[in-house]
């Protein structure tokens, strides 16, 4: 069925436009809180003027489903593209058909089994063990289970993992002998099969007297000097400070080095972006290769069963029938995940229990819990910043009818029939006393982390620890929703609670704009056009949008103390440079004194962040950019400012006119260079950027942008036609104006680096190649750590030059 869902936002411009200057709008102005805000808005049935609302909400439930149909075809197809041994093809048929096959089928455990074998055949041993334990259900079928206990033995010899085949063995021989055969000289061949794999195994003990290799654990890092007892997520050397005009800030308790990990931060909630839907765990955001599906819809995929229950049982059994509308309402989305990830019953707690803490005036900390301390937990998401006095009435009236719009869900989904409504109301009018009286700690709100960490079980009463529908069942009911006519839009009843849930959502949503951050994975990629096959780059992707509250406690500057870096959902902040006792540690918001100007930054942070930068940059270096732009004064080679008219050297007054001119036949040039790579005439292109390089060296600041930009297409080309040296020497230059622009120790000269000591391996030059390789390990460890891929890619290069400068 195709989704009949319209354009959300435009419905928001629309009825904003409508509303101005009319008595409701003087209306909506005058509120003083969510709630009101909220209610009035259901009061005056806004809601009515989006017209395909009520029939998307009659449908939804029958959007994204699975298909037995749809499974058996891909599956098919998929066989066929294996018999022609396309590995590669065939895997991608039969994840298609993974998702849409029906949850705990013959059909399901099938399709594992297959691309088990694709797996095999490609020579990934460990992904092809996750698909045969996902394909060794209890719907697996008597005739495929030998083979895939034999193909997990294979496999585990493969790795060279003694106990694995040890194990498999012992495993696939007591199921061979107890099982009956069709054939007895069946289990004759399985037998011999796995008496050949016993001798291998034997083979192998001789040869692995010490382990083949030592894998560094690919979990988040420790933190640096202990746990905080505090702040629960960061590292002892911080601590919160609080005034009026800074807010909440952290400084350090002691002298902390650059390289230091502060926080290790899991989210209290987080949503995965669309477009990574096929290629990212829906739950802990880490890259796929086995593909657990939802159990009802066609869209979710998940890692492993671990994180498909998880999200099951704390949100996705909600969200997941209107999936479609979640995402047209972009970052919102996340202020329904932490209403769900928080629960109805507990939020109805936390009304009186907040009001006790705040009468208590327990610290002056806002966010502090009765133990004092900063944990992840519902409070310090709670205790963000809204900045509602800094926004402007159309935008928050926005918001406020996309937390109506997020309300409806959950009423539409009775996410409030799930308690008792006379229990409920009595929790309200009465207080804490009339239900289970809430004590905050570390461990609570956060089930995902009471399973991964083994944490002792807390029982809480939250939506996650009572699941809206047993998983045993798997089946949406259409009686489970509300019909159309009971939704009807225009006259849908609403308690005191819906009102404290909608002003909930709305508080959130404001949070969210600026508080909200980024899950980020580091991707390499092909820059090439067409079919050209270039150097690898590298670029942070932006994967999923989170809460962090912890992180959310550094102030901005831009030029921070302070990187983030990502192993699945869980932050990692480090110090990248050194920070005195007593000293603020701060992050970056976005605007960066190193690639932004300080006009653009302060219009950035006065818009979205509300305030007006006074960072050391934004006060002593507010023409630091402009030499990255600025022209070559022709006699003694210093920069001639765009702003300006002379020479900063030696006052020589400047011809713009020629300059510009020079300039323009000089871009000219070089996007005929781009054209004709793209074209793949590399020699052409070559020519073309060379006389370039050539305008442009003589115009242009020696750390000049577009300088850097052509002596990396110029690298590019020349490593394209196997000429590395002349691509080494490109490189060099324009590593010179990346360093300048974005700082010795940054990230972006770590990844150049990267690339430049690939080319210098390429040209044979090992000496300065493993000079090159061993500056990267520092600036990559100092950035994510030595257990980060990267690290390991280059420690691994930087051992194999020193065996070539062996011989």
């Amino acid at each position: 069925m195709t989704s009949k869902i319209g354009n959300w936002q435009v419905e928001l411009d629309k009825l904003t436009k409508y509303l101005e200057n009319t008595e409701d709008w003087s209306k909506f102005k005058s509120c003083t809180s969510d709630e009101e805000r909220i209610k009035l808005i259901l009061i005056q049935k806004y809601m009515i003027s989006v017209a395909w609302l009520c029939d998307y909400f009659e449908s939804c439930t029958e959007l994204n489903r699975k298909s037995a149909i749809k499974s058996s075809t891909l599956r098919a197809e998929g066989n066929q593209l294996f018999q022609k041994k396309l590995y590669r093809d065939a895997l991608e048929k039969y994840t298609q058909a993974i998702v849409y096959a029906p949850h705990d089928s013959e059909e399901l455990s099938l399709i594992y089994g297959n691309r088990s074998a694709a797996w095999f055949f490609l020579d990934k041993w460990k992904p092809c063990l996750d698909d045969i334990a996902l394909a060794l259900s209890p719907q697996c079928p008597q005739s495929s289970k030998t083979k895939l206990m034999l193909r997990k033995v294979q496999c585990f010899l493969k790795l060279g993992n003694i106990k694995g085949t040890e194990s498999s063995i012992h495993e696939a021989a007591d199921w061979i002998k107890d099982v009956v055969f069709p054939e007895e000289k069946k289990k004759d061949s399985a037998l011999q099969e796995l008496n050949s794999y016993e001798k291998k195994l034997d083979l192998l003990r001789q040869q692995q007297d010490i382990p083949n290799q030592h894998e560094m654990s690919s979990g988040p890092p420790c933190l640096s000097y202990g746990v905080n007892k505090v702040i629960t997520q960061a590292s002892s050397c911080v601590e919160i400070k609080y005034n009026l005009e800074q807010g909440r800030f952290l400084v350090g308790t002691d002298d902390i080095k650059a390289g230091d990990t502060l926080i290790v931060e899991r989210p209290f909630a987080a949503v995965l972006l669309p477009d990574h839907d096929v290629t990212h765990c829906h739950h802990c955001y880490g890259k796929l290769t086995t593909v657990v599906p939802c159990v009802q819809c066609s869209t979710v995929r998940y890692c492993s069963f671990q994180c498909q229950e998880l999200s099951w049982t704390m949100y996705h059994q909600v969200e997941c029938p209107y999936l479609d509308i979640l995402r047209s309402v972009g970052i919102a989305h996340l202020s329904l995940r932490v209403i769900l990830t928080a629960g109805l019953q507990f939020l109805i707690n936390f009304k009186n229990e907040y009001q006790e803490i705040c009468s208590e005036n327990i610290s002056l900390v806002p966010g502090l819990d009765r133990d004092g301390q900063y944990a992840r937990n519902y409070l310090t998401v709670f205790n963000l910043m809204t900045h509602t006095e800094d926004m402007n009435t159309s935008d928050l009236f926005q918001y406020s009818m996309t937390a109506v719009l997020l309300l409806r869900v959950l009423q539409h989904a009775q996410w409030f029939r799930q308690r008792n409504e006379e229990h409920i109301s009595r929790a309200i009018k009465d207080g804490p006393a009339a239900s289970s009286t809430i004590k905050y700690s570390p461990q609570m709100y956060s089930s995902g982390d009471l399973i991964l960490d083994h944490l002792d079980h807390v029982h809480i009463q939250s939506e996650f620890s009572q699941p809206l529908m047993s998983q045993e069942k798997q089946s949406f009911h259409r009686s489970h929703y509300l019909s159309q006519s009971e939704l009807a839009l225009s006259g849908v009843e609403f308690s005191d609670i819906e009102v404290y849930i909608g002003g909930l959502l709305l508080r959130h949503i404001q949070q969210l704009v600026c508080n909200a951050h980024a899950i980020t994975e580091l991707q390499v990629s092909q820059v090439s056009e067409g079919n050209i096959a270039q150097v690898e780059e590298t670029s942070q992707v932006r994967v999923a949008t989170a809460i962090y509250p912890t992180a959310s406690l550094m102030n901005h500057s831009c030029d921070p103390t302070i990187i983030s870096s990502f192993c699945k959902d869980v932050l990692v902040v480090r110090a990248v440079k050194d920070v005195p006792k007593g000293g603020e540690i701060f992050n970056c918001y976005g605007p960066h004194h190193r690639r932004m100007g300080w006009s653009q930054r302060q219009q950035s942070l006065k818009e979205q962040y509300f305030f007006t930068c006074k960072c050391q940059p934004c006060l002593t270096d507010r023409e630091q950019q402009s030499i990255f732009t600025a022209w070559r004064c022709c006699k003694c080679e210093d920069a001639v400012l765009e702003t300006e008219n002379s020479c900063q050297g030696c006052g020589l007054i400047a011809d713009k006119q020629l300059l510009k001119k020079t300039y323009l036949e000089g871009e000219r040039l070089f996007l005929i260079g781009l054209d004709k790579l793209k074209q793949q005439n590399i020699t052409g292109a070559i020519e073309e950027l060379l006389s370039c390089h050539k305008l442009w060296k003589d115009i242009l600041y020696r750390y000049h942008q577009d300088l850097s930009k052509v002596l990396d297409c110029l690298s590019r080309c020349y490593a394209m036609q196997g000429h590395f040296k002349s691509s080494s020497g490109y490189l060099r230059e324009s590593i010179k104006i990346v360093s300048k622009m974005y700082g010795e120790s940054s990230i972006e000269v770590a990844n150049e680096l990267h690339k430049f000591s690939e080319v210098l391996i390429s040209a044979r030059n090992w000496t300065e190649a493993l000079t090159v390789a061993e500056r990267a390990i520092k600036l990559f460890s100092l950035h994510y750590g030595e257990s980060h891929s990267t690290v390991q890619e280059l420690f691994d290069m930087k051992k194999q030059l020193q065996e070539c400068m062996k011989i």
